[in-house]
């Protein structure tokens, strides 16, 4: 099992059976949650960032504020309604290095299991953060790319092996060929926009509208190289998000009395579902029956995180899960 083949869900991960979530509430800790009914079934004392689930261990990680350079791995297992770490290893890191970057690209974690053994991949980069344009000795000198393996016993987190390897190349993540009369739409992806092309299955896929006709197209590339498009909405103001696996594609029209998503099929682009906006969501996921999106209400100089649940794909409620409350730090007073 890898990470790669964990079930990705807003804040967090579900179990390798698709029976409990893991999320990260706004206080850090790690919730465990029964997906079918949204019980709280077991909780951390520490704050930690899911990763991946395999025979009953949660394979999660931190970091200190103050030692950016500087990762926790945990393996966790349930005691009780408590999640304990079962081990904890501590990875240092170059001193360039900074996890807390908010740079893209800036620090990654990976892990992958196979057996007894559990392969932990860091990659981190890092580049010239000044204001002006430094001059280009002092921008190339800014300059660090690298990606550590790093091979660890599953039942005691020591440490097996580790080893210096050359950073992945980027995914191959770009849109069609431009055409005169077309122009790239973009689609919410998680917590945040993007404008890339990306994979599902064996199928590329990208958002695009004419220039000359409003709306939102899917443009498609099978395995052959062979591509369609497909008309999702021809509304002029339309949203579109994806689910974090980019298998589905939610379109939201506005204007409407009671705003409804439209969902679509990545793989054949037809409509499989019609089910009610709710705003402010951030992520979306659909496991087996059920779709999980994150939601952030902002009131009062409060912002509420919660996780909702629905059968899918008749939208019927299921549950709802409060991920915490946090004050919303105001913008500073115009100087007079």
């Amino acid at each position: 099992m890898s990470a790669s083949s964990t079930p990705r869900i807003p804040c967090g991960i579900a179990d390798s059976e698709s029976t409990i979530a893991y999320v990260q509430g706004t206080d850090g800790h790690i919730f465990g949650l029964a997906l079918e009914t949204g019980e709280l079934v077991a909780s951390t004392d520490f704050a930690a960032i899911p990763l991946a689930f395999d025979e009953g261990q949660l394979i999660a990680w931190s970091c200190l504020p103050h030692r950016p350079n500087e990762i926790h791995v945990y393996a966790i297992v349930h005691q009780g309604r408590d999640l304990i770490p079962q081990w904890e290893q501590t990875l240092p890191l170059p001193e360039w290095v900074d996890v807390n970057s908010p740079e893209p690209d800036g620090f990654k974690l990976e892990v992958a299991i196979d057996g007894e053994r559990l392969t932990a991949a860091w990659e981190a980069h890092a580049r010239y953060r000044g204001g002006a344009p430094p001059p280009v000795d002092v921008e190339q000198a800014a300059l660090r790319a690298e990606r550590h393996t790093l091979h660890l016993d599953i039942k005691n987190g020591a440490l097996l092996g580790k080893a210096l390897v050359d950073p992945v190349p980027p995914p191959e993540h770009m849109p069609p060929p431009p055409r005169p009369d077309t122009q790239i739409v973009p689609y919410r992806r998680g917590t945040s926009w993007a404008t890339q092309s990306w994979r599902f299955g064996a199928v590329r896929a990208c958002l695009i509208k004419a220039m000359d006709r409003p709306g939102i197209v899917l443009w498609r590339e099978d395995a052959l190289g062979a591509e369609t498009e497909v008309r999702l909405t021809d509304q002029p103001d339309a949203a579109a998000a994806t689910t974090l696996d980019g298998g589905m594609i939610f379109i939201q029209e506005p204007g409407e009395t009671n705003p409804v998503w439209q969902v679509f099929a990545t793989e054949t682009g037809k409509c499989i579902a019609r089910l009610g906006f709710d705003p402010g969501t951030e992520g979306l996921s659909v496991i087996d029956d059920r779709i999980l999106y994150g939601v952030r209400e902002d009131n009062q100089g409060m912002r509420r995180r919660t996780l909702e649940c629905r059968e899918f794909p008749s939208g019927k409620p299921l549950w709802s899960f409060v991920l915490g409350e946090e004050a919303v730090r105001a913008p500073p007073p115009l100087p007079r």
